[in-house]
């Protein structure tokens, strides 16, 4: 099996003296229930791991080197236990991060594994750091239950453990998803949701003059499409984060709701009370009204302008690219797929019934909020016309009209659902 950078493949016999490299370090096996191994046990556990289907060897793509080991020990009620060892030389670069993933998500698809559980050290900072960034829970601390060496009096060095777990379920929620190749300027990080009970990625742009300044930037909170991540859509919109002088923040719109709107006022909950705070305790931003601004693509557009107009207060601008409205207009408006030119007939019928004011629907907002956004919100939408959402975005645009709200309307001609081609 082959990741961007990895080969992982069951050990051979041979491998004793990339093991041993490694198994013979101090520090890489302080933590572990063994001590160091010598040339000689090396060989012997090298055949041992051949032979055993838990272990996984993780090696070098270029040059074939084996670098560290996966284990994965399947155990009762559909659960399987992760554990990791790498050489120190090849640590801090990710290779855990990326080989562990790619064998949590195998067994996750193709095994029907329900849960993966991993134990480890609290004063193991860097492989708790590691279950975190991979989306697992912490889920207990158990104070001094176990040991593995003995001191010089020959009595147990008691330990703690922390335990982590994450279910097949929230692993495909893809709390945590860092890029594969990041722009420059750009950093995934991530912060604790409450609302979720879990850390949550985010990318984050900073402009380059930002370490070399204490000025406060304006930041712009970017909301992604139906099944993607914090990470999809940061190149198409790379040189729009370096044409502006602001912070860009590429959230992770996630949702442990089902429903639609459950699922929206959910990710309003986390965007306003949780993610906005955090942005603004670590970084320079300008947190006045004017300061802040919401764009978005598909889902993430009309969630973002949805959550503009409600928090007008809050946000100065929004840029909804290709929104998918009919969400947020009542469930029989039938305007996703229809022929650009049919866009105003859907829309003088739909203004006529009281069924597309309703409460939570986009229309209705609008018309409440007419007065506190009207030439205070700038507002730009963006659409191509060969777009199966054009309709959703027209109706818009052909209402914000009908109430004299000022935005910008941009079409571009021949486009379908392409975020970089409508930018």
């Amino acid at each position: 099996m082959e990741t961007k950078r990895l080969i992982i493949r069951k050990f051979a016999p041979d491998d004793w003296q990339d093991l041993y490299e490694y198994l013979s370090q101090e520090a890489v096996v302080k933590f572990e229930p063994y001590e160091t191994l010598t040339k000689e046990a090396s060989k012997q556990e090298a055949t041992k791991r051949s032979k055993d289907d838990k272990f996984w060897a993780v090696c070098l793509k270029d040059s074939k080197k084996l670098i560290g080991n996966i284990t994965l020990s399947k155990q009762d009620f559909g659960t399987w236990e992760l554990g990791y060892v790498f050489n120190q030389k090849y640590q801090g670069m990710g290779y855990a991060t990326e080989s562990a993933e790619f064998l949590i998500n195998d067994i996750f698809k193709n095994r029907n594994a329900r849960r993966v559980t991993a134990m480890c050290n609290p004063l193991n900072e860097s492989s708790w750091r590691l279950l975190e960034r991979l989306g697992f829970r912490r889920e207990g601390h158990l104070i001094k239950n176990i040991y593995f060496k003995k001191d010089k009096n020959d009595n147990p060095i008691w330990a703690d453990t922390y335990e982590y777990g994450i279910l097949n379920s929230e692993w495909f929620m893809s709390f945590i998803n860092p890029p594969s190749e990041t722009p420059q300027n750009i950093t995934h990080k991530t912060f604790y949701s409450k609302i979720l009970s879990h850390k949550v990625g985010y990318n984050i742009y900073l402009p380059p003059c930002y370490a070399d300044s204490d000025e406060k930037y304006p930041v712009v909170y970017h909301l992604h499409g139906w099944t993607c991540n914090e990470s999809s859509e940061i190149w198409p919109l790379e040189k729009t984060c370096r044409d502006r002088r602001a912070i860009t923040v590429f959230a992770n719109v996630i949702s442990s709701e089902k429903d639609y709107l459950d699922a929206l006022l959910q990710i309003e909950d986390i965007l306003v009370n949780e993610l906005i705070p955090h942005i603004d305790g670590q970084y320079r931003t300008d947190t006045t009204r004017e300061g802040r601004a919401l764009s978005g693509f598909s889902m993430g557009g009309n969630m973002a302008f949805y959550f503009a107009v409600k928090h007008h207060a809050l946000f100065g601008a929004v840029t909804p690219y290709a929104g998918t409205y009919h969400h947020l207009y009542h469930k029989d408006a039938n305007t996703v797929d229809v022929a650009p030119e049919k866009a105003a007939e859907l829309y003088e019928g739909m203004i006529r019934e009281k069924r597309h004011f309703e409460e939570n629907n986009i229309l209705s907002l609008v018309r409440q909020n007419a007065e506190k956004i009207r030439g205070k919100l700038n507002i730009k939408i963006h659409i191509g016309t060969a777009d199966i959402l054009f309709c959703d975005n027209e109706i818009l645009h052909l209402y914000l009209d009908s109430l004299d709200i000022p935005h910008e309307y941009k079409v571009v001609d021949g486009i379908g659902h392409e975020l970089d081609k409508i930018v």
